[in-house]
């Protein structure tokens, strides 16, 4: 049965309402004067920041009251926004808040009463508003908006928020909001007792979905798809609109390359109208949070609605995949249909201070991580604590990184309000009773009369160097495992961009660069620089090559390309000096990890330890048996790798970080213990180990001849190439009692001063920066990209749950691989680490670590 007369009641009071509210057309004296002021107001000088920190609060705390309008008033909304008013009032403890939010209808009722409001001359202080065609089609385009550019420079915003989302905020190269959220609209949720009861499964497609819905409405006891008031329908609409026509289509509709009036919309229509039929009768009379609960209940199977409604199901007390479980709306699968929830800055806001100071808030990672994962929804900020994250949001934070994007019509991305006014209308005369024919004509004519731009980003860079021809040299050490293959991938994607430009390896075997790098320092002193070199992220970079001068920098590359929206922050100052960046980092690496056969773990009965104790136990009992090596080691540079580990592990994460700045004494007994904890962790290693690589230490615990092996994730990748299975011929975690921790190094490439071909040079920075070079390159090497936007879908389990370990681990700095310690400083340590290896002396071992510290200037 078709359930669509129900609505027409409520569709006549909303438009009778409306009408009241909004009278005539003609402007009114009072916006008149406002259009006036509106450049005095704009211009307003924005208090100066010297640091890219938030806003000092005794700068902001000049006002008493802040009024900030939305409509979170129920569910995970309203819980999350206290969330983050709490926040707020930690941080500004004399400014009153006064919520201001309306109810109803997804922000319709909120709007009517904002444009009343508005009309008055009686803006709030700030208000809630949707990325997209509503903020710049309404609100910008009326000029009722103050640009925030200047909180965006001095907060550091434009490094941490998605470069997807900022050009639906900005007109003109002025940023208009400030978004606290990515929301995914096309979710479909399920109670699976009532899927198992009536034996259907989620479905993938649409004739699935409708399938099983006409099996579960057969029953006659459930309600197939629980349907809320009339934007609950819209927000169907959307859904089915992007499963029937596919993404490319869908976009079309909106930037007016697609025809309202095909048969695909007339398809669209058809299946939007049968998935109506298997609706509830009292849709108009219930919220969405009622159309969930109906679901939670067991009297609906399925609920399609946004990522809130995760929000509303959590503050209920449901567990996941129990109570309720998700899917994309079947057919929209590899599709993220979006929204985005943004604060904004009014034209002439009564207590402006006071209302930077809840925008500053709004954006800060601390509002943000209070707020989304009680609301349910995922950080805009690229640098949220996902362990903060619950299991649908975790997915959610990956299907965004790698999913097509596509934007929500409901929630004001891909059509202006006074469009989206018309398609509402034309929904509710066919909920009403109208035919489908009469839907398409009303949608075509909405269309028609539509007059609102295109908003698209700004494209990046033209391929105006794919006419750069003769070679280029490139010298790094990825000669085995997965780290050649790794490079061999990203220079294939180097071959297709520039086809005249010849690659010439010029990889150096051996030492996790140690070798390398002689090669190089004997290179440059002779005046014959490669193109471009591999390099560490850190004081290998910055302490020896930026010192000596030998670096361009590369801040031109970053401007051209995006790159610090997509770079991460700890990142960016380990690879600059005095406000010049100078090099490409291309992935991040993980050291402290402990790889295990999980075979020989049990048949030795031994367990993943967690601390040190635990570990050194697990190895007297595999060493007893007398059979296999229980840790793997290579040649030396593993053992100073191995030795960084045991610092960080039986330091503690400040302590070991003290190392390097000077605020721990390398002379002092936690130093001591810690040289004592890797004495006897080295006494379970294997014999032959100076002979062996990395490599080979890692072929023995995957043949079973060794138990443990501590390296980095690089590892990983030479398991993949043997076709190891993870879970079943390697297990990890973190090294033992690191757990929390991500000890990091991360590889970059550099443009020297005077390259010998220096742009072919570019043009292999410029891959090696790119999404596409990066998830070529990391998912065979054995690391996660640098870049925050990679395709998640392309790596493998470890590595993914290398990611989330990285955006919420406590992060420090590698010594083998360059991050803590210059070359000269390393080199002594190395020294040192050699005739300790030799002797087993801890006392003379800590001694040249105390003279290798003074030495380097750190210690004084």
């Amino acid at each position: 049965m078709l359930k669509k007369a129900k609505y027409f009641p409520v569709f006549l009071l909303i438009l009778a309402l409306l009408l009241a509210a909004c009278g005539g057309g003609e402007t009114t004296p009072d916006e008149a004067d406002m259009a006036e002021e509106s450049p005095a107001a704009t211009e307003e000088a924005p208090a100066e920041s010297t640091e890219a920190e938030a806003p000092a609060e005794e700068e902001m705390a000049m006002d008493n009251a802040v009024e900030v309008f939305s409509w979170w008033t129920g569910g995970g909304e309203a819980a999350g926004l206290e969330a983050m008013i709490e926040v707020f009032a930690e941080q500004y403890p004399d400014i009153e808040f006064i919520n201001a939010a309306v109810a109803g209808g997804a922000g319709t009722n909120a709007r009517a009463v904002l444009a009343t409001r508005l009309q008055a001359g009686d803006a709030p202080d700030s208000w809630q508003g949707h990325a997209g065609q509503e903020l710049i089609g309404t609100y910008v385009a009326a000029n009722q908006l103050e640009p925030l550019n200047f909180l965006y420079e001095e907060n550091g915003w434009l490094d941490v928020m998605p470069e997807t989302l900022i050009p639906l905020i900005s007109q003109d190269g002025n940023i208009y909001s400030v978004p606290v959220n990515i929301h995914r609209a096309n979710v479909l949720w399920a109670n699976p007792k009532v899927l198992a009861e009536y034996g259907v499964e989620m479905p993938t497609n649409l004739d699935e979905w409708f399938a099983a819905m006409d099996t579960i409405q057969a029953g006659g006891e459930i309600v197939p798809l629980a349907l809320g008031e009339q934007w609950t329908a819209m927000h169907l609409f959307e859904t089915i609109l992007l499963a029937s026509m596919g993404p490319d289509a869908y976009a079309a509709l909106w930037d007016g390359t697609n025809d309202w009036t095909g048969p695909e919309v007339a398809q669209a229509i058809a299946d939007y109208e049968k998935a109506l039929s298997y609706t509830n009768s009292d849709a108009s009379a219930l919220s969405w949070q009622d159309a969930g609960q109906l679901v939670v209940d067991g009297d609906a199977a399925f609920n399609v609605m946004g990522d809130w409604q995760e929000g509303f199901f959590r503050e209920l007390g449901m567990v996941p995949n129990e109570d309720y479980v998700w899917a994309a709306v079947p057919g929209t699968e590899g599709n993220f249909q979006f929204l985005s929830d943004s604060f904004v800055l009014p034209v002439g806001a009564p207590h402006r201070d006071a209302a930077i100071a809840w925008l500053t808030v709004a954006g800060s990672k601390a509002g943000q991580d209070a707020f989304n994962p009680v609301k349910g929804s995922i950080p805009a900020r690229s640098d949220g604590d996902v362990s903060l994250y619950g299991e649908y949001l975790q997915s959610a934070m990956q299907d965004w990184a790698s999913n097509n994007v596509v934007g929500s019509l409901t929630h004001g991305v891909v059509a202006n309000d006074s469009w989206k006014s018309e398609i509402d209308t034309a929904l509710g005369l066919y909920l009403a009773g109208g035919s489908a024919d009469e839907l398409a004509a009303a949608l075509a004519a909405a269309a028609g009369a539509s007059d609102q731009e295109a908003l698209a980003p700004e494209e990046a860079p033209a391929e105006e160097m794919a006419d750069v021809s003769g070679p280029v040299e490139v010298f790094s050490w990825w000669t085995g495992g997965g780290e050649a293959a790794g490079l061999e991938a990203m220079i294939k994607v180097f071959s297709e961009k520039y086809p005249d430009v010849e690659f010439i390896n010029a990889a150096v075997a051996g030492g996790a660069g140690t070798n390398a790098r002689a090669v190089l320092a004997t290179r440059l002193q002779a005046g014959d620089a490669p193109d471009s070199w591999q390099g560490h992220a850190g004081q290998e970079l910055i302490g020896t090559y930026v010192a000596a001068n030998q670096l361009e920098p590369l801040n031109f590359l970053y401007d051209e390309n995006g790159w610090l929206d997509v770079m991460p922050e700890t990142l960016i100052p380990l690879i600059s000096q005095d406000g010049n960046i100078y090099s490409v980092p291309v992935n991040i690496h993980r050291a402290n990890v402990l790889w295990a056969n999980p075979a020989v773990l049990e048949a030795a009965g031994v367990e993943m330890p967690t601390n040190l104790d635990e570990w050194i136990a697990a190895m007297d009992t595999i060493q007893a048996a007398g059979e296999v090596v229980p840790l793997a080691l290579g040649e030396q540079w593993t053992a100073l790798h191995l030795f960084e580990t045991v610092l960080l592990s039986s330091l503690g994460p400040d302590a070991y970080n003290g190392l390097w700045n000077g605020s721990n004494d390398w002379s002092g007994e936690d130093v001591t213990k810690a040289l004592e904890d890797f004495n006897t962790i080295l006494s379970y290693t294997n014999s032959d180990a100076s002979a062996l690589s990395w490599q080979d230490a890692g072929q023995l615990v995957v043949d079973g001849d060794a138990a443990f092996n501590v390296m980095g994730d690089w590892q990983e990748g030479f398991f993949r190439e043997l076709e190891m299975v993870p879970g079943e011929d390697y297990v990890w975690a973190a090294v033992p009692g690191t757990e929390g921790n991500f000890q990091f190094l991360s590889d970059s490439f550099v443009l020297p001063v005077g390259a010998p071909h220096r742009d072919a040079a570019i043009a292999w920075l410029t891959v090696a920066g790119s999404q596409e070079g990066q998830d070529a390159f990391n998912p065979v090497k054995g690391s996660i990209p640098a870049r925050s936007d990679g395709d998640v879908s392309l790596y493998g389990e470890y590595l993914q749950s290398a990611m989330d370990d990285w955006a919420s681990n406590t992060v420090v700095g590698s010594l083998t691989h360059g991050v803590v310690a210059n070359d000269s400083w390393k080199s002594e340590i190395d020294t040192a680490m050699g005739l300790f290896l030799g002797t087993g002396d801890v006392n003379g071992f800590q001694e040249a670590l105390v003279a290798a510290c003074t030495s380097s200037g750190a210690c004084q």
